[in-house]
């Protein structure tokens, strides 16, 4: 990087003043090396399962099976369903507009 000044006050070795600019060499800024920090690695605590608890998650599938439901096959049938759903607020209509 070089730096101008408008006005030396160094004189040459002859006396006279230097030209209006002189040009002055400056040393290039140090750049410091980035410090990588070591991370502690951090693991979840081992869980371990007593054999009974797993044998009876093994032998009980109660809550895995749900109730199944029926559903409608057909485009009338879904209709039907439809409109059977929401019969609670077909009273809440007019019957004559």
């Amino acid at each position: 990087m070089f730096e101008a000044t408008p006005q030396s006050k160094f004189k040459d070795v002859s006396g006279a003043n230097t030209p209006q600019f002189m040009v002055i060499s400056t040393p290039a800024a140090k750049e410091h090396a980035r410090v990588l920090r070591k991370r502690k690695c951090l693991f979840d605590d081992v869980v371990v399962f007593p054999n009974n608890v797993i044998k009876q998650c093994i032998e009980d599938t109660g809550d895995l099976v749900s109730k199944r439901r029926k559903l409608p096959h057909t485009a009338f049938a879904v209709w039907k369903a439809c409109r059977f759903s929401n019969l609670d607020k077909c009273f809440l209509e007019f019957l004559i507009p």
